[in-house]
């Protein structure tokens, strides 16, 4: 089999790469290693926002508007530090038009899934890839139980555990935090607040002055709880322990509402190349980079990795020969790892709020919570904890 363009995973970045390719009149084939109907539970990527839903909207007409209506546009942000309200951003009805949407990443997946099926996007399920290997002429995909397939290019979006950039000799560099967390969703009461606000305490004194995040979505409530090791990991995320300290920082009636539960670990890694020596496989999304949760990193500049490597790839196809390829699919490669660096460096600044490995760091924090009490900068600042730095970083593919 030869395909010009294949995508490896049929996440949400592998599904935007595949329909920003049609966009870009080239008809891609998707390989992912899942069955089609493999459950796939949990709140996971939660937020996408505005810019990556612009991007969206150009390469699928119509889901923009589609994510917006599964999804849900707060109310307010408020943060608390030790129990007391040190900063809110409340979001007035423009404000909500233009700031994104929370909505779970299983029903972003499925929407894009739809927009593949209407585009005319094959994809192949079942199919786990075994290896690359990659020369000037192309890409040999090996499988697992299939026959071998021939691309001229092919987009890597297989996620953290990338069998793509571990093949095509790609390294990940950076740093795993000491932070772990346990992630909880729970479905909503059937009386739903009348205010649906993100909320992030620094120390909550209800639960032993851990970090907790909770974050609405339509239908459900995803809650965050920071723990201070493997042993306390273990031990917050069984139902047993859940259903004790939720009431402290959630109404009790939710202890019934748990449907999922998982726990996690803060990476910051990045490729140190988002092509191979031979400018035929483009990295997207966690095969890319691994950024803390918060502040939705991950899959919103996924989305735009993903934009990116289908317009480097368009433009290659144009214009053949080695070294235009090259050239073009350098640019990329260099932009996206710029991208990258950018969010790593933001979200370091987050965790070192939240998380302060030095005795300086946590001075620096409580510095910040007294002067939060009078002053707004200081309040704005601390409140970066759970978001990382706040902006964007200028460049030719956008802020993230």
């Amino acid at each position: 089999m030869k395909v010009q363009v294949a995508v490896v995973g049929a996440g949400p970045v592998g599904l935007t790469a595949a329909l920003a390719l049609k966009a870009q009149g080239i008809t891609p084939v998707i390989f992912e290693a899942d069955a089609e109907d493999k459950l796939r539970p949990g709140s996971r990527a939660l937020f996408i926002h505005n810019q990556p839903l612009q991007e969206l909207d150009q390469m699928a007409p119509g889901m923009r508007q589609t994510l917006i209506d599964q999804g849900l546009v707060w109310d307010a942000r408020r943060y608390f530090y030790r129990g007391r309200q040190f900063f809110v951003k409340e979001y007035d009805e423009r404000k909500r038009q233009i700031f994104g949407t929370s909505v779970p990443q299983a029903v972003t997946e499925a929407a894009l899934r739809d927009a593949c099926r209407a585009a005319g996007i094959e994809t192949y399920w079942s199919a786990p890839v075994a290896g690359v290997h990659v020369d000037d002429h192309g890409v040999e995909i090996a499988f697992e139980g299939r026959d071998s397939v021939m691309a001229d290019f092919v987009v890597g979006a297989d996620g953290s555990k990338s069998v793509v950039r571990k093949t095509a000799g790609i390294k990940l560099i950076g740093n795993t935090s000491d932070s772990r967390w346990v992630i909880i969703d729970l479905d909503e009461l059937d009386e739903e607040p009348a205010r649906k606000e993100l909320t992030f305490h620094y120390a909550h004194p209800g639960v032993g002055q851990r970090n907790v995040l909770m974050i609405p979505f339509k239908g459900g409530w995803r809650l965050d709880i920071e723990a201070r090791n493997d042993e306390e990991l273990r031990r917050l995320s069984t139902p047993e322990e859940i259903r004790a300290w939720l009431p402290s920082v959630m109404d009790a009636r939710y202890c019934d509402k748990i449907a999922w539960v998982s726990t996690y670990r803060f990476y910051q890694l990045v490729a140190e190349h988002f092509t191979d020596t031979h400018r035929r496989v483009l990295l997207v999304g966690e095969a890319a980079h691994l950024f803390p949760p918060f502040g939705g990193r991950g899959l919103n500049s996924g989305i735009i990795d993903a934009a990116s490597a289908a317009h480097a790839i368009a433009q290659s196809i144009a214009s053949p020969g080695l070294e235009q390829r090259k050239i073009l699919v350098d640019a990329f490669s260099r932009d996206r790892r710029a991208a990258a660096d950018f969010n790593m460096e933001s979200a370091a600044i987050g965790v070192d709020l939240m998380a302060p490995a030095t005795i300086l760091g946590r001075l620096k924090r409580e510095w910040l919570a007294l002067r939060s009490r009078w002053s707004i900068g200081a309040a704005r600042a601390l409140s970066m904890g759970p978001n990382g730095r706040a902006g964007g970083r200028p460049g030719q593919s956008g802020i993230y």
